[in-house]
């Protein structure tokens, strides 16, 4: 998970050297000390409760920055002997204006206040650090750190050196650029620190980010597929596949699907694919962060009266069996529109118009496409419009007259409205964001026949239109199509894939293809904390007899390797089983491990080892050995 960065503020000297010495951060505000402007200990409040475990924060004094630490869980240990409270922090927001029926404030209580709703913001009201009318101040609400890392001179960094606000009022401050935090720590004591409070979490997608295309490869068992998440859902979107043997390039980039129609006949209709999609709405994405504010208003305002102007043509065919008349580029009518339909979650628009001849003919659109459609026939008077123009400029080669029906009819009903609506701003600028696509088991499909073309594309080095390809259906694919010209895969997508290594379908992808992408293992040891952390009283134990089993499963002696280690969520189960771990071998461990050695001829005294390994009786590895 993404951490986050505080700056922590005090303004006593003798409060500072009591956060240094203590290594705390320690709030400098409560509630009757400030009566009159509430709002302020409010603030404090509701972002200190945010605070988590391995969350940093930085500890500053008189404008500069002299000290950093990562936040921890609160120290009860040295509070054993104290009264202790259990609160939540909201109850006591609620309660700021009301000084006298405070109960837990210094000079009114004596003793240590956790909070159930905070993970490291405690309040100890055992000290009274300042006198005061009201029989104490203790300045009591702190975050314990786990120790203050300081420059080797003791000198501070001026924090408007990096932009941040001087002379700030609150007592502690999210710091929004993580990057700026970084390089703040990096220039007072010298240290490197991750974004990620998972040290290889941050590894993993810094690499992702460099290469665009990552492959986690494994040993089972060692969360490759919660890692992938984890990484894509810190990045931005995603999107998650899984491959097998039948999952072919219909599936993925496009292909025929069967259609029935409403006379219940069945037709075929191209469909795009599941990462094709996923690219759409990544190069919408792409293309709205690139607009200007105004740009944005006005076409959102023309999606919004194009869904009015569908309720008044839906009326109107339901009223009039020759439906919805439009008029052609020459004046003349048009076939009517004799049907129409509005998809407000896909955000799409179509209609269908019947000639004289009795051929009807279908316009599927996305409201984005009709919009840029509609700026560009209002770029001249609609009378104006010559047939090549209008074919070259809209860039619509076949049924023209029925697109230009559609948009001056809607340009006689709500151009006033529009242009009237259009510098009034609405909207927000759009921001880019990355999406990630993942693909489980990626090895288990044939990965040449399923990208087919891309396989140029997905190399890192063609991103973008550079790596345009035409794909299999291009001849089918409708005017207005985002992908009309030829297809390719936007700047802002990344891709990771999953497999194990154990797995004999490995070899199905070809050495060209493995050369677009990074690869990085993923041992069992990496994981292991992440995956086991909710084992309680169980970990310990659990971490040891699975790196014992691991290191005989990597001995030579045993025909197998690192690839045939077992990963901590096969010993995850250990928790149902209530610590039996006898039950997990049976149901679980034995049974893999008989696969992995099928065939061996000292299958029987290889097993044996393992089992002597699980159960601990050989001292293979030291207590605080996680590897060889």
């Amino acid at each position: 998970m993404a951490r986050n960065f505080y700056r922590f503020i005090i303004r006593l000297d003798k409060i500072y050297k009591k956060a240094i010495e203590h290594n705390m951060a320690i709030m400098q505000s409560e509630y009757f000390s400030i009566i009159n402007t509430p709002q302020f200990v409010e603030i404090n409040l509701n972002t200190i409760k945010e605070v988590k475990e391995n969350d940093i924060i930085l500890l500053e004094k008189n404008g500069n920055i002299y000290a950093w630490g990562y936040a921890i869980k609160p120290r009860k240990d040295k509070h054993k002997s104290d009264k202790i409270e259990y609160l939540n922090v909201n109850e006591m927001i609620n309660n700021i204006l009301d000084t006298h029926g405070v109960k837990y404030i210094s000079g009114k209580y004596n003793g240590i206040i956790y909070f159930n709703d905070c993970e490291c913001f405690y309040n100890n009201l055992t000290e009274i650090l300042e006198k005061n009318r009201y029989g104490g101040k203790c300045w009591g609400q702190r975050v314990d750190i786990d120790k203050w890392r300081q420059h080797s001179e003791n000198k501070g960094i001026l924090s408007k050196k990096f932009d941040l606000e001087e002379n700030p009022s609150n007592d502690i401050y999210k710091i929004q650029n993580k990057k700026t935090a970084c390089k703040i720590i990096e220039e007072l004591t010298g240290d490197i620190v991750s974004e990620y409070d998972n040290f290889l979490l941050g590894e993993y997608i810094e690499l992702l980010m460099q290469n665009r295309n990552l492959i986690l490869t494994g040993a089972p068992g060692t969360g490759k597929t919660y890692l992938a998440k984890q990484i894509a859902s810190e990045i931005g979107k995603y999107k998650f596949v899984q491959f097998h043997p039948s999952y072919d390039y219909t599936d993925f980039v496009e292909g025929l699907r069967p259609m029935q129609d409403e006379n219940g006949n069945i037709g075929f209709e191209r469909k795009d694919g599941v990462f094709k999609a996923f690219c759409k709405k990544a190069l919408k994405n792409l293309k709205d962060s690139e607009k200007d504010i105004n740009t944005l208003n006005y076409d959102e305002i023309i999606k919004k009266y194009l869904e009015d102007f569908y309720n008044d043509v839906s009326v109107e065919i339901a009223d009039n069996s020759e439906g919805y008349k439009i008029h052609g580029i020459g004046g003349g009518i048009a076939a009517p529109i004799i049907e129409i339909n509005y998809n407000k979650s896909e955000a799409e628009l179509d209609y269908t118009v019947k000639t004289k001849n009795g051929n009807e003919y279908k316009f599927n659109n996305k409201l984005d496409l009709i919009a840029d459609y509609y700026k560009k026939f209002v770029s001249q008077k609609p009378n104006e419009w010559k047939y090549k123009d209008f074919v070259d400029t809209l860039n619509v080669k076949g049924y023209h007259t029925y697109i230009y029906g559609f948009l001056k009819s809607f340009y006689d009903k709500y151009n006033k409205k529009i242009e009237q609506e259009k510098n009034n701003i609405t909207v927000q600028e759009v921001e880019k964001r990355d999406f990630v696509f993942i693909i489980d088991e990626i090895n288990r499909g044939e990965i040449s026949k399923i990208f087919g073309e891309l396989f140029f594309s997905v190399d890192s080095g063609y991103r973008g239109e550079k790596g345009k390809v035409q794909t299999q259906y291009a001849n089918l694919i409708e005017d207005g199509d985002e992908f009309k010209d030829g297809f390719y895969i936007p700047e802002n997508v990344y891709i990771i894939g999953t497999m194990n290594d154990i797995d004999r379908s490995v070899e199905n992808m070809d050495f060209a293809m493995r050369r677009r992408f990074a690869w990085k293992e993923i041992k069992a040891e990496d994981t292991q904390e992440t995956i086991l952390k909710d084992l309680g009283d169980l970990k310990d134990e659990t971490i040891k007899r699975m790196n014992n089993l691991n290191k005989v499963i990597r001995n030579k002696e045993t025909n197998l390797s690192e690839a045939y280690c077992i990963g901590a969520a096969y010993f995850k189960k250990i928790k149902d089983y209530e610590g039996n771990f006898n039950k997990l071998w049976e149901n679980h461990l034995k049974g893999l491990l008989f696969e992995y050695t099928r065939g061996m001829q000292n299958q029987e005294t290889i097993l044996k080892e393992l089992k002597n390994a699980y159960d601990l009786k050989d001292n293979l590895i030291n207590d605080n050995s996680n590897q060889d």
